[in-house]
């Protein structure tokens, strides 16, 4: 994986307590399925169960997070294709690469709907 992105300091973030998106490794070394992309959540809050949160981009991928209860502190991270239970063992499942190397939008949505954070890199924040 390339060098991952962090989230810039004062980078200003719509979540002002609990989870919030963080690291991310948009570009996979997998060659063809970059199944080794990532993007880590952070929760900064209380301990909270993700069940029903979304992880998506502005191209229709979505990833809903299934019964897990996150504690303070605790960074997850959701890969492309690969599962490491070290990181709490979350996947796309997908069979080709989620973030566009060139650009993208990431956006953390809570189960109500509402947007509660997101990030972008490249020719996606022009």
């Amino acid at each position: 994986v390339a060098a991952p992105i962090p989230m810039p300091e004062g980078t200003p973030s719509l979540a002002p307590v609990g989870l919030r998106l963080g690291e991310l490794g948009y570009d996979g070394t997998a060659l063809r399925t970059e199944a080794d992309e990532y993007i880590e959540i952070i929760n900064q809050g209380a301990a909270l169960n993700v069940a029903g949160w979304v992880l998506m981009d502005d191209d229709g991928n979505r990833f809903v997070f299934p019964d897990h209860t996150m504690q303070p502190g605790d960074r997850c991270r959701v890969y492309t294709n690969e599962v490491h239970p070290e990181s709490c063992g979350f996947s796309f499942g997908s069979s080709r690469g989620i973030w566009s190397n060139a650009g993208d939008v990431a956006i953390l949505v809570d189960p109500a709907g509402v947007e509660v954070d997101r990030q972008c890199w490249g020719n996606a924040c022009q």
